[in-house]
């Protein structure tokens, strides 16, 4: 993490053996949304990366790496109370991507859109397989 002018870099995670992919800031700025993952690939886990002390809330795990491929985009709501995030899923032979949104104050996940679609968002709009 580093200043927009390129200032006051500083590393907010770091595990031997451990990944982390961010997506988004929270609208306040003082989260990041990110998905880690462990290498072999055991578990996915979407969580929150406080910027002030490096702090780390779980918000969802995925054990099984059969039942789908893997997370992709994530977005926090202008609110900043919800994400949505896209979970790219093995069916047979396809793979579909499946659009869910969390609520942070129930720490629930709620299916929003379960059909097959080939990109979820490009530049944050929604679009559906032609």
């Amino acid at each position: 993490m580093a200043g927009l002018n390129g200032s006051g870099s500083r590393i907010i995670f770091k595990k031997q053996g451990v990944g982390a992919i961010p997506y988004d800031w929270s609208p306040d700025g003082k989260y990041v949304l990110a998905l880690f993952y462990e290498n072999p690939l055991d578990f996915e886990e979407l969580r929150l990366i406080s910027i002030k002390d490096g702090s780390i809330q779980t918000l969802k795990k995925y054990k099984s790496v059969e039942s789908y491929m893997h997370l992709k985009e994530g977005y926090f709501s202008p609110d900043g109370r919800s994400i949505t995030y896209t979970k790219e899923v093995k069916s047979g032979q396809s793979i579909h991507g499946d659009i869910f949104l969390f609520s942070l104050d129930e720490k629930k996940e709620i299916p929003l859109v379960m059909h097959p679609l080939k990109s979820i968002f490009w530049d944050g709009h929604l679009m559906e397989n032609q």
